[in-house]
């Protein structure tokens, strides 16, 4: 496999990074450039190092909420041991990801037992990679939803709340007063859903109108 095939593009997320920062280390820059092009046009800020001295030099000058960090650095002869280790020392609020083109269950381990938030192995998805940021950020509270993505998720809310109480669309519209073309449009996430359509929803489902935006 060469390197231009070994993170695959995907469609474009649903989520928007707008204000967070990510640094990418890896000395590998078809991986560097991918990260940076991926998460950049999402809003992210995206610096990168692709040795130690950049590394060093970024990590102590400012914070960034997400690394995602190569374990072996060749162009330095380091590993992850004096990268974690550095992040600790300058950075311990940003959560980690290791992605490793050597995975293995000791270096895996001592990934782990220094805080990073999560090991992944090269090929990697750029889709699958992205799941793992947004459950980084989710852990810190920071991930924003855009419009289309909240709708989605307010959507399937509604319809498994609806499924518990064994409703068809047709007697949650009867119970509601909206139509089932609208109530289907809204489970689906293709229509956003007013104030005062989700207190009716939520009367209808005998649920809160705030659990719609739970997790």
């Amino acid at each position: 496999m060469n390197k231009e095939s070994a993170v695959q593009e995907m469609p474009a997320a649903e989520l928007e990074y707008a204000s967070l920062r990510m640094l990418c280390v890896d000395d590998e820059p078809t991986f560097v450039e991918t990260y940076r092009k991926y998460f950049g046009k999402r809003g992210f800020e995206v610096d990168a190092a692709s040795n130690l001295s950049d590394f060093e030099q970024l990590v102590r000058e400012r914070h960034h909420h997400v690394i995602l960090l190569d374990y072996y650095l060749d162009v330095d002869k380091v590993n992850g041991d004096i990268l974690m280790a550095l992040v600790e020392q300058y950075d311990r609020d940003a959560s980690v990801l290791v992605v490793t083109g050597r995975p293995s269950l000791e270096t895996a381990v001592a990934s782990l037992r220094q805080r990073a938030f999560d090991y992944l192995s090269k090929p990697v998805k750029i889709d699958e990679l992205a799941k793992a940021v947004n459950r980084a950020l989710e852990a810190k509270g920071l991930l924003r939803l855009s419009a289309s993505e909240l709708q989605r998720r307010i959507g399937e809310k509604i319809r498994e709340g609806r499924k518990s109480l064994g409703l068809t669309l047709a007697q949650l519209a009867e119970r509601t007063g909206l139509s089932v073309g609208f109530l289907s449009q809204i489970e689906l996430g293709k229509n956003s859903a007013s104030v005062d359509t989700l207190y009716r929803i939520a009367m209808a489902l005998a649920v809160h109108p705030g659990d719609f935006f739970k997790d």
